[in-house]
C-alpha cells in the first residue's frame, strides 16, 4: 500500500459500492494498514454506500485493534448509517462484546435509537 501511495495512488479513490481503501481495510482488520491510510491522510468519516464509516465496518466485524484505531484518531463513534445505526448497533447485533466495550469506554450512547 505505501509502494502504491508513494507513487501518487489516489487515497480517496472508491469501488463500485463506494468503499473507500480505509473501508476495506477496517472490514478486515488489517490495522497497520489502516493506520498507514489515516496518516496519508484518508477521511476517516467517509461514508460506503450504505452510509457506513469506516468505524461502523470494523465494528461490525470485531476488529477491535482496527476499532481501537480509529477511536483513537478521532472517529465519531455516534455516527450513523442509512439505516440509522451506531458503531454499537452493528457490533451487538453481531455479537461483538469486546468491541461494544471499547465503544462505550469512548462515549457511545448506550441510549442511541437505531
Amino acid at each position: 500500500v505505501k509502494f502504491l501511495l508513494d507513487r501518487g495512488a489516489n487515497i480517496s479513490a472508491r469501488d463500485s459500492q463506494n468503499n473507500t481503501s480505509l473501508h476495506l481495510s477496517a472490514f478486515s482488520g488489517h490495522e497497520g494498514v489502516a493506520k498507514l491510510l489515516i496518516e496519508c491522510g484518508a477521511d476517516i468519516e467517509a461514508q460506503d454506500g450504505e452510509g457506513q464509516t469506516p468505524l461502523i465496518v470494523a465494528a461490525g466485524n470485531g476488529h477491535a485493534a482496527t476499532v481501537n484505531l480509529l477511536l483513537e484518531r478521532g472517529a465519531d463513534p455516534a455516527a450513523r448509517n442509512t439505516s440509522s445505526n451506531t458503531a454499537l448497533h452493528v457490533c451487538v447485533f453481531n455479537g461483538h462484546v469486546i468491541v461494544a466495550r471499547q465503544l462505550l469506554e469512548k462515549g457511545a450512547d448506550v441510549h442511541a435509537m437505531g
